[in-house]
């Protein structure tokens, strides 16, 4: 880069430039002694070259006292040629001397702008080599960084790191100048714009979208930036590809863990449940082979059919509950529930009079639809009737209220049964648990009944919840979403 002419004199040293001065001082004083006889007042003129050169060299000040010395010593040299103190006065305050310190103003002047000027671009240089290398380090921890970072103003990407190209396999120069949502699967881009819209600084997931368009989840988190002295928006990106599959395998992991447990309560529970029907299946079978008499043999034929239906139950329940288990296909259709109810009670009317049990049905007045599969919610709606009527004492009494509540359907079967404790309640739609006091006195369960109800309720977006007092009684409520008519 070329140098101006102030700078090659700054690079003069004070000594040196006081000699040039003064040596010029000097030769001015020969010339004019030699040359002022024949040239007369004129080379007087030359007494502005030192005032110029004190001026360039060391401003305008100096320049001034520089020239005002000049002034003095031109008046003396006046005098020593012969000119009177009237003529010496005359010149020293004539034209000539007010050209001269004229001429020595404007370079001092110029001197002290060029300074001034030189001072402010060598600390403009200084800030801009300081921002390049700040913005350099920068660039070498971005690029240093394992997560993507990408500073765009608006929306529009002007910077981008390694980690990012390596992580969306594309160059830097293919984005510079490009829009961020572009880098973003469909479906999450509105997400984005908002959070581009809105300066949002809390960190989002999002799916991201590659060059070769595969994608992969990200989680994403901006900050406001100020870049070339504007105010950008910086984000980083990590990819949770890995940490995805982590989760994914910790969840397998839990579920076949959970499965494990499952498949041995069920063994458990199989073994113990199963031994008790096959014992008396064994011993009835034995004693119809050592006995002639016939109502001997009657009743033992009795006794394992008896048996040989709950193990039919069991055998029934548990491939229930199994089905539900991996979401069977369901033919859902538009269902009325007063007419599930009442068709679900007519199947157990034998049974209720045969106990001199009362059932009473409290049925909404107008049709409760529901969205759902018919069979599996008569399984429910039967498990619970049945339950009531099986933990009932002789002359007890059902009832089953159906209720709009909202724009949910309220299905209510309560009991005055033997009820269940409080300490039992919170586990009673566990798959395999018997409340002790309540259900030890009884047989035929096989403690998945409430289970499967939970498991069907649940399919269909509905809950089910249960109150009860030992002695008094039971109360089931189901809610399920209604269905509005078309």
């Amino acid at each position: 880069m070329r140098q101006s002419p102030l700078s090659k004199v700054n690079m003069l040293s004070v000594r040196t430039r006081w000699l040039l001065v003064s040596a010029t001082t000097g030769a001015y004083v020969i010339i004019f002694v030699v040359l002022s006889p024949t040239t007369g007042d004129g080379i007087a003129a030359l007494a502005t070259v030192p005032s110029i050169l004190a001026a360039w060299f060391f401003g305008m000040r100096r320049g001034i006292g520089a020239a005002l010395i000049l002034v003095l010593i031109n008046a003396l040299l006046f005098k020593i040629i012969g000119n009177s103190w009237d003529e010496v006065v005359g010149y020293s305050f004539g034209p000539g001397t007010f050209a001269l310190l004229i001429v020595t103003l404007v370079v001092g002047r110029m001197h002290d702008a060029g300074k001034l000027l030189g001072e402010e671009l060598a600390k403009r240089k200084q800030v801009e080599e300081a921002l390049r290398e700040s913005e350099e380090r920068a660039r070498q921890f971005a690029d240093a960084a394992l997560e993507a970072i990408v500073i765009h103003d608006k929306g529009i990407i002007v910077e981008v790191n390694r980690a990012f190209c390596s992580m969306y396999r594309f160059e830097r120069s293919d984005v510079l100048g490009t829009s961020a949502i572009e880098l973003t699967a469909p479906v999450s881009r509105e997400l984005v714009r908002e959070k581009i819209a809105t300066g949002d600084i809390r960190p989002y997931e999002g799916l991201a979208l590659r060059k070769d368009g595969t994608t992969f989840p990200a989680e994403v988190t901006g900050r406001p930036l100020t870049y070339h002295g504007r105010l950008m928006r910086s984000v980083v990106i990590r990819d949770l590809t890995l940490q995805k599959q982590a989760e994914a395998q910790r969840l397998e992991l839990a579920v076949a863990q959970k499965r494990a447990e499952i498949l041995q309560e069920f063994l458990n529970t199989v073994t113990h449940d199963f031994k008790t029907p096959l014992s008396i299946i064994n011993a009835a079978i034995y004693l119809l082979d050592k006995s002639d008499d016939s109502e001997t043999r009657a009743a033992k034929v009795q006794a394992i059919k008896v048996q040989t239906d709950l193990l039919g139950k069991y055998i029934e329940d548990m491939l229930t509950i199994s089905r539900l288990e991996v979401l069977p296909e369901l033919t859902m259709k538009r269902l009325d529930v007063n007419r599930l109810v009442s068709d679900v009670e007519v199947g157990f009317r034998a049974l209720a009079e045969s106990k001199k049990l009362t059932v009473r049905l409290d049925l909404a007045n107008q049709p409760l639809l529901v969205f759902g599969d018919e069979q599996i919610l008569n399984r429910a709606l039967a498990n619970l009737i049945e339950n009531a009527l099986t933990y009932t004492a002789q002359g007890g009494a059902i009832t089953v209220d159906t209720t709009a509540q909202g724009d949910d359907v309220l299905i209510e079967i309560s009991d005055t049964g033997i009820g269940i404790s409080e300490a039992d309640l919170p586990y009673i739609f566990e798959r395999f648990y018997r409340a002790d006091k309540a259900r030890s006195a009884h047989t035929g369960g096989t403690g998945l009944g409430l289970a499967i109800v939970k498991k069907i309720v649940e399919i269909h977006n509905g809950s089910i919840e249960a109150t009860s007092t030992l002695g008094i009684g039971s109360t089931f409520r189901i809610r399920l979403p209604g269905h509005k008519p078309e």
